[in-house]
């Protein structure tokens, strides 16, 4: 089937061309405007798409494109078959993503059987990233920023503009299963988001079998609100300074609750503030956002000092939602947590999670020396019954931040970290010169016919120790380096061959 002709003049945004073309299997073309729920292909009429062919299922599959005419555009294939569906040689279980250049195969096992009816096909889609693309492509990558159970964080040079980025890796493991689910669902949702407080999004780069994507976020020089509490050269912050940070908080979950987000994980961890006089907060790591009106994943929380009661009461050992959803509720009371940090550099509830303390027993005179309404504010966020629990929205109505003026207060007095510094990389292989492998010529020629010589290759040696090594072997530096007293006894090392002597 082919509706080029029933629509010649709109646009296309992909097609599938047959590799074995007949009667029945013909270019199928996808047209815009992009429909929400996909473009369906199965072997009954009421598809979008019909295969007529033995193999193919009365619902086949399913093909969704988001719309994004640049390299942010996404193409997947959702299978919903009894026979399988293959992409690139791989039975798709579930969802896969399409590249330009993916070959598809409906109803087929593989290698294919010939039929009168092949449904093999090569996907062709004119935006978008090919398959054999990766961020080294296009990204140097840099110092690591941070880590944790959802992949590190490196810093990154763009290849084509020079500007520094960070590259946010996560990959699939066994402790930490809803690691891609989170990349997917941190994408989805910062691709909606455009605000001054919340850390862009530049790109993603989807690895081809589901187990890695490298998303690519605009560089923050700065610290995260925990870096800040827990650094020993930082006094208390004035009450001007944590109304700052909190204004800028609130503004940016207002904007995200606006747009039918849920933050999911809001800490001090996820909150970054830059280096600078009149600072930027940012918010980051939307890996556990929730999008109103749009698919999800299954609901997944983290227990701690921040989560909400009704929250922590309802998780599996995995993180995953038992019976309720994400909510906007539950970032709300994490911004209370996060606002009464800032103005009394304790927990509202001491050590304990929420959920095991009896509100009547929070620390609100750790508040003291606060402002009324101040104290306020972080009062009505703290309140246990979501039903009269404040929205972010509201807060910036509230006395303490209502007409509130941003960056105008000084941070001059605030010691902020200093950014990580390159790790040491380790030195480069060098060859030998012409006299260290003629001696191994040399050895291995007389060893003929003593057991199994070695193939000819040249062999490398490392050019100098490095201080890692050198400490693991407990080895003076100032010695291997041809210093000091015992330069003489210098260490010898070796990774083919004979040993040479630095």
């Amino acid at each position: 089937m082919d509706v080029d002709s029933e629509t010649p003049n709109t646009p296309i945004w992909g097609y599938l061309e047959p590799l074995v073309p007949s009667d029945q299997v013909e270019r199928l073309t996808f047209h815009e405007p992009c429909l929400q729920q996909g473009v369906t292909l199965g072997r009954v009429a009421d598809n979008d798409y019909v295969l007529p062919g033995a193999g193919v299922s009365s619902r086949h599959a399913t093909i969704q494109w988001n719309g994004n005419r640049n390299v942010m555009s996404v193409v997947t294939l959702t299978d919903s078959s009894l026979n399988g569906t293959y992409v690139d040689g791989v039975k798709v279980n579930g969802t896969h993503q399409l590249f330009n250049g993916s070959t598809v195969f409906f109803g087929s096992k593989v290698p294919v059987i010939e039929e009168a009816a092949d449904f093999r096909y090569i996907f062709h889609h004119p935006y978008g990233r090919s398959k054999s693309e990766t961020v080294f492509n296009h990204y140097i990558m840099g110092v690591q920023l941070g880590g944790g159970a959802f992949g590190v964080v490196h810093k990154a040079t763009e290849r084509k503009s020079g500007n520094l980025y960070a590259v946010k890796t996560a990959w699939k493991n066994d402790r930490q299963r809803n690691t891609i689910t989170c990349a997917g669902q941190e994408t989805m949702a910062m691709m909606i988001l455009s605000h001054p407080n919340i850390c862009k999004l530049h790109e993603v780069f989807f690895r081809i079998d589901g187990q890695l994507v490298d998303i690519v976020l605009e560089f923050v020089d700065g610290i995260s609100l925990l870096q800040l509490h827990t650094s020993t050269t930082n006094n208390q912050l004035t009450e001007d300074q944590a109304r700052e940070i909190s204004f800028q908080v609130c503004t940016a979950l207002a904007y995200v609750h606006d747009q039918g987000v849920s933050h999911g994980d809001l800490k001090p961890d996820n909150i970054l503030i830059t280096r600078a006089v009149f600072p930027v907060v940012k918010l980051v790591d939307f890996g556990l956002a929730r999008v109103i009106n749009n698919y999800n994943a299954k609901p997944m929380a983290t227990i701690h000092m921040y989560a909400a009661p009704e929250a922590c009461s309802q998780v599996d050992e995995y993180g995953e939602g038992l019976e309720v959803g994400m909510s906007k509720l539950w970032d709300n009371w994490a911004l209370g947590c996060v606002i009464f940090k800032l103005l009394a550099y304790d927990y509202p509830f001491g050590t304990q999670p929420a959920y095991q303390i009896d509100p009547a027993l929070f620390h609100w005179n750790a508040l003291n020396g606060n402002s009324a309404e101040a104290i306020d504010l972080v009062k009505k966020l703290l309140v246990r019954d979501t039903r009269h629990r404040m929205t972010a929205r509201a807060t910036l109505d509230q006395p303490w931040l209502s007409g509130y003026r941003p960056y105008q207060v000084s941070f001059a007095s605030v010691s902020f970290e200093k950014p990580p510094e390159p790790a040491e990389f380790e030195p480069q292989a060098q060859p030998m010169d012409d006299e260290d492998t003629e001696e191994l010529d040399d050895e291995a020629e007389g060893r003929k016919g003593k057991g199994r010589r070695r193939p000819a290759q040249r062999p490398y040696v490392a050019s100098k120790p490095s201080p890692r090594r050198l400490r693991e072997r407990r080895i003076p530096v100032n010695a291997a380096r041809g210093e000091g007293p015992s330069c003489r006894k210098r260490p010898a090392m070796r990774l083919h061959g004979r040993p040479k002597r630095l």
